[in-house]
């Protein structure tokens, strides 16, 4: 009995030292709006050089997913849904764009991406399938925000 007690515990502090880390970055292609008693005005520059970055997903039966690490929260895709039936589940499609926006603004120093265009391709085998996606945009960046006076 106490070997089968210290095999449970070990397996709890096993899976509990085991956990996963997940960063979620906010890089929003869309507007967002906020309350605020003062208005602010942002001051942003968007380069004349268009920027291109990629992704690659593969999925197993359309729930299983790999090859993202790093995803962009909150970008509207013109869909404004996820494009799958299930709330709150992101389909492979959805994650390698995600992937692609976030590796276009971390490497070339952007908040955001103006114009950006997504093209997808998607290989499929029934049960397993791979997509990747390849964005293409200028980046933006936030250089002040500045208070209005009334």
């Amino acid at each position: 009995m106490k070997k089968l007690l210290c095999l449970i515990i070990s397996a709890i502090v096993v899976f509990a030292a085991a956990g996963c880390t997940t960063i979620d970055t906010n890089r929003s292609g869309a507007q967002i709006e906020i309350t605020c008693q003062k208005d602010f005005e942002p001051t942003v520059k968007v380069s004349e050089q268009a920027i291109e970055a990629e992704a690659s997903v593969s999925s197993l039966f359309g729930i299983f997913t790999w090859g993202v690490n790093n995803t962009a929260v909150g970008v509207d895709f013109g869909t404004g849904a996820s494009g799958s039936l299930i709330p709150f589940f992101k389909g492979a499609a959805e994650i390698a764009r995600e992937g692609a926006v976030y590796n276009a603004c971390v490497n070339n120093n952007a908040d955001f991406l103006v114009t950006p265009r997504y093209y997808v391709t998607t290989n499929d085998y029934i049960v397993f399938k791979t997509i990747n996606c390849k964005v293409i945009g200028f980046p933006g960046q936030i250089v002040k925000v500045t208070p209005i006076d009334d």
